[in-house]
């Protein structure tokens, strides 16, 4: 008995397959890159740039990109707080 797939359901499975099989990898690099974020202090860097960029507005993309970094480490200690609960072991 042969499965029939259809269109682009066998590049999904392939995908989804090589995510799990690289899972332990992954949450290594996220938990990784977490911890440096976690260890880093945003809030007086912001603080400097949003001050320049009141006399050079050509800084506000450096101004934006501090913020979605400390937004990125809010974001990978959120993903990672439901796995250390008592079951999560983390």
């Amino acid at each position: 008995m042969q499965a029939h797939l259809s269109e682009g359901e066998e590049a999904e499975l392939t995908k989804e397959y090589s995510l799990y099989e690289n899972m332990d990898r992954l949450k290594s690099l996220l938990l990784s890159a977490k911890e440096s974020l976690e260890e880093m202090d945003f809030h007086r860097p912001i603080q400097a740039v949003e001050e320049a960029k009141d006399f050079d507005e050509s800084l506000k993309g450096l101004s934006d990109s501090l913020y979605d970094l400390e937004a990125v480490g809010r974001g990978l200690s959120s993903l990672f707080r439901p796995l250390s609960g008592p079951c999560g072991g983390g």
